[in-house]
């Protein structure tokens, strides 16, 4: 760091950089990264093909992957692309999640996988099926069938 301080950057300027959200926080996965970050977070086994092939198509599964281009001017953030009208706050805490959009980005998979569960025990209490909430699912009909190769070599 007192390399870069000799060149003219503050330990401010650096630090400042260093902590920029999306410097640190943005995570590409792969498949095995987030099936064993969903195992851990306690998502069952056979469920963990839905939820990569969601946000495979959802995200690139990317987790600080944003769509800004919905109708509604509404958001859609992370792997799951959870919406910013109705599931969280864009710029602070809200929706039915209590989170921030940057909470459910980033490489905190444990706000975006409540936050799913969450909006996946609404739209089945709404609809019968959760992943009805995903465009993904309902209307481009992708995740349907056999999606062992979403999980294949993960375990």
């Amino acid at each position: 760091m007192s390399g870069l301080i000799r060149r003219g950057l503050t330990a401010t300027a650096i630090l400042a950089i260093l902590l920029t959200p999306d410097s640190i926080s943005a995570k590409k996965y792969t498949r095995r990264e987030l099936a064993r970050g969903l195992m851990s977070l306690g998502v069952p086994k056979d469920d963990i093909a839905m939820w990569i092939c969601i946000a495979t198509h959802e995200s690139g599964l990317d987790s600080d992957a944003i769509n800004r281009c919905n109708d509604d001017s509404s958001w859609d953030h992370g792997l799951w692309q959870i919406n910013d009208k109705y599931w969280v706050g864009r710029n602070r805490r809200g929706g039915a999640c209590g989170f921030s959009a940057a909470e459910v980005r980033g490489d905190n998979l444990a706000n975006a996988v409540q936050c799913v569960r969450y909006i996946l025990d609404e739209h089945r209490r709404l609809q019968g099926n959760g992943w009805l909430a995903w465009s993904v699912y309902s209307h481009q009909r992708h995740c349907r069938g056999d999606l062992s190769s979403y999980v294949e070599g993960c375990f």
